[in-house]
């Protein structure tokens, strides 16, 4: 069923939505990714935790990798919320794109742009017409291929993105992350009157696959929509540095109580 805030947009008005919503994510995610490496170090390794002693100081460090976990998760949950008019989420992307006469305009609009491509310049002008004519029929030829091939990509982008949302949704997000922030972080819920019983299925490291397959979901989501992709090696391998060079940096010289 659609959801209310997208059924009184045109088709064109949820394309252009929703190419900017998807270019927010990738920036809410890229900003993310400097977290997921400070907890890598600070809750996933013994870099700091090797040097604190038995001490009133461990209560302060706990409370240090708890404050750090849960603002991943909150983020992270953020990410994930529900789709809504107000909310920039995967799932207020996925409510946009989902109708058939959206994901074609992105099919005719990347057709379109690759089969209008010019045909690029030679370094030394062609003289002989026939062999001109020849080159200009091989160019036609060959973007048309393309905007073929890019074109039909989008349908298998948008396809293969809509079911691991729906997948990683029920598996890491309804009763796992977003669940974990309602009940415990965000919310002081008195479970008798929420009727929320029923067990939170969130571990430690669950979070990062999380991460790892939102960054997935979106890389082929912004490929689909807005036809570039995103240096995530490149925005980890930096955020991780970042983070090695502050908390290996880090010395504690915490007497024993």
């Amino acid at each position: 069923m659609p959801q209310p805030f997208v059924t009184r947009m045109t088709v064109e008005e949820r394309v252009e939505r929703a190419k900017s919503l998807t270019s927010k994510l990738i920036s809410h995610a890229n900003a993310l990714m400097a977290s997921a490496e400070n907890n890598a170090i600070v809750l996933y390794t013994d870099t700091l935790a090797a040097q604190i002693p038995k001490s009133y100081a461990a209560n302060a460090f706990n409370e240090l990798q708890r404050s750090m976990h849960y603002y991943f998760l909150i983020r992270l949950s953020a990410l994930w919320d529900k789709p809504s008019q107000d909310r920039e989420s995967i799932l207020s992307l996925i409510a946009l794109i989902d109708d058939a006469a959206v994901v074609d305009r992105f099919v005719s609009d990347t057709y379109a742009y690759h089969s209008s491509l010019a045909e690029p310049r030679y370094v030394t002008p062609e003289e002989d017409p026939d062999v001109s004519e020849m080159l200009r029929q091989h160019w036609l030829a060959e973007r048309v291929s393309r905007a073929e091939e890019e074109s039909w990509k989008v349908q298998v982008r948008v396809k293969s993105a809509r079911r691991m949302v729906d997948f990683i949704a029920r598996r890491y997000v309804d009763e796992g992350v977003r669940e974990f922030r309602d009940r415990y972080i965000a919310h002081n819920l008195n479970l008798d009157l929420s009727n929320k019983h029923r067990p939170v299925s969130l571990q430690y490291g669950d979070e990062n696959r999380l991460f790892l397959y939102t960054t997935r979901i979106l890389d082929r989501l912004h490929l689909a929509l807005n036809g570039t992709s995103f240096g995530w090696d490149m925005a980890r391998e930096h955020a991780k540095r970042n983070a090695t060079e502050l908390w290996t940096s880090c010395e504690f010289n915490i007497g024993r109580e």
